[in-house]
């Protein structure tokens, strides 16, 4: 089972590369894009909370990224 840093890595990298190619500046940027709290954002970048099914839909229908894209980047 992945550590807590290691799922926060995958996780930072992933939103990192989402936010670059979307033009968002910022994490609060991305929290009112994704319709989720700044703390969720800074849990899943600390891998506090995992990026689960709600978190990886709304990836995909706000910024049109492919569920297996997500899924791959966080294996």
């Amino acid at each position: 089972m992945p550590t807590n840093e290691t799922m926060g890595n995958k996780q930072h990298e992933m939103l990192l590369r989402v936010m670059s190619e979307n033009g968002i500046k910022n994490y609060a940027h991305l929290s009112r894009a994704l319709g989720v709290a700044p703390p969720v954002i800074s849990k899943h970048i600390n891998g506090e909370l995992r990026i689960g099914d709600n978190m990886i839909l709304r990836l995909h229908e706000t910024f049109g990224v492919p569920v297996a894209y997500i899924r791959s980047a966080l294996a």
